[in-house]
């Protein structure tokens, strides 16, 4: 009786889990994120940015929106 609770919780714990991180997976996939990112990156390293400077315009202008999203 006992046993079989743990593993009940155990299973749900897990299904749980994993749907968070499918979902979050397919919102980054329906916003094209990883596109967006790369695209980004890209431009932002043609006009010779410092790499703290890319990373923290790429988190403001699509990172954080998409957490937003998430949320």
């Amino acid at each position: 009786s006992v046993r079989i609770t743990k593993i009940d919780t155990a299973y749900k714990n897990a299904v749980a889990l994993q749907f968070g991180s499918r979902f979050r997976m397919f919102l980054n996939q329906l916003t094209g994120q990883k596109e967006k990112i790369e695209s980004k990156e890209q431009e932002l390293h043609r006009e010779k940015n410092p790499k703290k400077e890319i990373s923290d315009t790429i988190y403001k202008e699509i990172t954080e929106l998409c957490k937003r999203l998430k949320l």
